[in-house]
């Protein structure tokens, strides 16, 4: 049987699958990281690299050596009685920086303040390696010989996986004799063993030595396309593949977030941009600022306390943060700068006022927050005894707190020019589904529903869709028997021209999913110059999209029949829970409007009519591949991610980025 080893299986699929080996001084855990395990490790907090860092990847070879740096005698091990030289590096030697190739030595940082050389050399190709079995057809494997040599006395060395393919590990059959350090290093010790890797024929690998981020030294290694040699590459950017089920976020200038690693628009990995938290095993980005900060979270290992930190836009953590928080917590940034933070604990829960350098700005004895609304004030929803209504909560950002008179309202969201409504469903005695009446208010700052508001729709409605032009539109009737759709203005009057029928024998796709949820509708999709979509299906399972102009009238070209079944997702599109319609009209995409099937993502014009370079359909075949979710750029186009199985039942996500054109972002 194979014994796949110390890193784990990924893989960066045509041209984008990346392995980063970090033989690491910084603990940059995230949710895929393996530690390597060397025999009698114990694992401890290794001590950063100096953040001087000198360029060139060969030290130099009249460095005097310092004293304690002398040889052991016998240390040079029986597998390899013959390596080349190591070059004299003093113990106050930088660590290598940039790009090195084999035979290059690196210095590199181990454990309390110890220094290593680290070399690779002699790469190779091997196509049928003795007792491995391919995971998937077509891999390759590269194997690779690794001097290590200590200058100083060296507990141990630690290293993760990132990305990548997949090292064979001690167990297997190949490569040997694989590289084993021991438990501690003698000053000049020498140890010498084999890597090996599988990857892709298109894959590549990257080992990643510690430095101070950005200014690490790596060695790119891929396949060849002819010959037995690798050679450095590049990474070849879209699509990504990962490990597991993983959710990609894209950031408001088109970063591509999964754990710490970020993407740029060509699917490459931004080696500059770290967002590791000391003393937290991964983080995840959860908010983005309006002047662009990233904020990410992590818990530490008891996780019983949260560490947020806020980095700018090249990846620098800002000054005053992290901040550590008890408990799980949500984010919401405030536009003017700053974060509100809900947390929760056992029995407990409390709402702080962050501002942009971290201080504590006001705190709240709450965390019923949901959305940052008019005058950058946190409103939430204070639930009564019974969990399944409550009283509007209006926390400012001057510290102040009101809360509404009314305690029935279910939901709360908002509009794109900050406008906050609240809505609720009133169910049939005796029913947990049917909707007898829905109700829906502008709220206004006092948490109270503003003038005009709230208004009652007899039956059941859709939780509001927004536009930009502060119109509310409303979904009416329950699953199955939606026949029209409702716009309000702000002020809670109907529009003129409204409510819009849907074709005849069609109703609006049911958003009901548990039991116990209101029997309601999926909301609808506003697009662009007041144009609204919604997607419907008939008895016997027929789809379509219909489109509305701003007036209530059917478009031009609509609508339009979609050859194959809807998919929706949950919390993937739109920010409505707890599933979201299958349509997606970006902003930056010049009108189009994109429909998400079960086997394409159709992507069409304000006619109606398909859009040049679409369909796209998942470079994943089989029946075990599917989209999983989906978001927009800044440039109108997406970022899509497709969850897959491989023949040993092991879960891949393969990322792609489309462009408004149809083509892989590059």
């Amino acid at each position: 049987m194979d014994q796949r080893g110390i890193f784990g299986r990924t893989m960066w699929q045509s041209l984008a699958m990346l392995l980063v080996v970090v033989f690491a001084a910084v603990l940059l855990g995230i949710a895929l990281l393996a530690p390597l395990a060397f025999p009698g490790h114990t694992a401890a907090s290794p001590e950063p690299v100096p953040p001087s860092a000198s360029p060139g990847a060969t030290p130099s070879p009249g460095a005097t050596p310092s004293p304690g740096a002398t040889p052991s005698p016998g240390v040079t091990p029986a597998a390899s009685p013959s390596i080349p030289a190591f070059p004299d590096v003093s113990l106050d030697a930088t660590a290598t920086t940039g790009t090195i190739y084999p035979g290059d030595v690196a210095v590199v940082g181990g454990a309390s303040g110890s220094k290593l050389l680290i070399r690779f050399r002699d790469v190779s190709q091997v196509v049928d390696p003795p007792g491995i079995r391919p995971s998937a057809p077509g891999d390759v494997f590269l194997e690779a010989t690794v001097d290590v040599k200590a200058l100083s006395a060296s507990t141990f060395i630690s290293a993760w996986k990132v990305f990548g393919g997949e090292e064979l590990g001690a167990g297997s059959a190949w490569p040997t004799p694989y590289l084993v350090v021991p438990e501690s290093l003698e000053p000049g010790q020498i140890v010498i063993g084999m890597l090996g890797f599988e990857v892709p024929p298109t894959g590549e690998v990257t080992i990643l030595l510690p430095g101070r981020p950005g200014a690490a030294a790596r060695l790119v290694l891929r396949p060849a396309s002819s010959g037995p040699t690798p050679s450095p590459v590049a990474p070849g950017g879209w699509p990504v593949t990962l490990d597991g089920s993983v959710e990609p976020i894209v950031g408001p200038d088109g970063t591509v977030y999964e754990g710490l690693a970020a993407l740029d628009s060509s699917g490459h990995l931004i080696l500059d941009r770290s967002l590791a938290l000391p003393g937290v095993e991964s983080t995840s980005v959860a908010a983005f600022g309006a002047d662009g900060t990233v904020f990410v979270t992590g818990q530490t290992a008891a996780q019983s306390t949260t560490l947020i930190g806020a980095f700018g836009p090249d990846g620098t953590l800002r000054s005053g943060w992290p901040v550590a928080v008890d408990g799980f917590v949500r984010l919401f940034p405030v536009p003017s700068g700053g974060l509100y933070v809900s947390s929760w604990t056992d029995g407990a829960s409390e709402t702080r006022l962050l501002g942009s350098d971290g201080a504590l700005r006001a705190s709240w004895p709450s965390a019923a927050g949901e959305v940052v609304g008019e005058g950058g004030s946190l409103y939430g929803l204070l639930l009564e005894t019974n969990g399944l209504a409550g009283h509007i909560e209006v926390l400012g950002a001057d510290g102040s707190r009101v809360t509404g008179t009314a305690s029935d309202w279910q939901a709360v969201g908002v509009a794109p020019n900050g406008a906050v409504y609240a809505w609720a469903w009133d169910l049939a005695a005796g029913s947990d589904t049917k909707v007898v009446t829905t109700r829906i208010a502008a709220i206004d700052t006092d948490g109270n529903p503003k003038p005009g508001w709230p208004i009652s729709i007899p039956g059941s409605a859709s939780a509001p869709a927004f536009g930009v032009d502060g119109t509310v539109y409303l979904t009416l009737g329950a699953s199955g028997a939606t026949s029209s759709v409702l716009a309000l203005d702000p002020t809670g009057h109907t529009k003129p021209g409204w409510p819009a029928k849907l074709p005849a024998g069609y109703s609006a796709l049911s958003q009901t999913g548990a039991w116990h949820e209101p029997d309601i509708a999926e909301p609808a999709t506003p697009g662009l110059n007041g144009t609204l979509y919604v997607a419907a299906e008939s008895a016997d399972g027929q789809s379509l999209v219909t489109a509305f102009d701003g007036t209530g009238r059917l478009k031009s070209g609509w609508p339009y029949r979609s050859p194959a079944p809807f998919t929706s997702f949950g919390d993937a599109i739109g920010g409505y829970r707890p599933e979201t319609p299958p349509l997606f009209a970006p902003s930056g995409s010049g009108g189009l409007l994109y429909l998400t099937l079960r086997d394409r993502i159709v992507a069409l014009s304000e006619d109606g009519r398909v859009a040049p370079g679409w369909p796209k359909t998942s470079p994943v075949g089989g029946d075990r591949a599917g989209w999983s979710s989906l978001a927009s750029t800044p440039d109108g186009g997406l970022v899509v991610s497709i969850d897959w199985y491989d023949a040993g039942d092991n879960g891949h996500t393969m990322i792609i980025r489309w462009t408004v054109a149809g083509d892989v972002a590059h």
